[in-house]
């Protein structure tokens, strides 16, 4: 859509009679800025495009971040797993409530273990992990671009979602 020069329009409403070397020098020399403007609008439209198609879906958030941070290497890329629930609440009742009833054992019994978390272990855990091979995590921390991922990725989660990155080995 934006495929064209300036200088090829220009000079094709020219006259012939004025068409000379002198003449073709002078308008490249006026037009250059409106041509180096014109590459700078579609490099940001390029960029605003990328970013107006990106959505919270797991799959556009992985594309982004690999296209801006990893290499072209198939064997190392950055991946984002669902957390899903890591620890299962247990309730506890009264007998007036009618629920189903927990019972605790003890090791002797060789009954299943129950575990009982206190409420702040469910709120810390993440929803989801951005998994980043190790050698390129290095690198981000050390040059502190772990910052500029932190911020793509509260930009396109989704609100109220927690997440946490971790680095893998290969």
């Amino acid at each position: 859509m934006y495929q064209f020069s300036f200088f090829t329009i220009v000079l094709s409403y020219l006259l012939p009679a004025v068409r000379n070397a002198f003449h073709n020098a002078w308008l490249q020399a006026v037009i250059t800025p409106l041509e180096e403007l014109k590459n700078v609008f579609l490099s940001w439209k390029e960029d605003v495009d990328v970013r107006a198609n990106t959505t919270f879906q797991v799959i556009s958030i992985e594309k982004i971040l690999n296209d801006r941070f990893n290499t072209t290497n198939p064997v190392q890329m950055i991946f984002i797993k669902d957390v899903g629930d890591i620890i299962q609440p247990t309730f506890l009742f009264f007998d007036a409530e009618a629920q189903d009833k927990v019972y605790l054992y003890f090791d002797s019994e060789n009954q299943p273990k129950t575990y009982l978390f206190f409420n702040s272990e469910f709120t810390s855990q993440p929803d989801f992990i951005v998994y980043v091979p190790d050698p390129i995590y290095t690198d981000m921390v050390a040059d502190g671009s772990i910052n500029l991922m932190k911020k793509l990725i509260n930009t396109y989660k989704m609100a109220g979602k927690s997440y946490q990155i971790n680095p893998y080995s290969i």
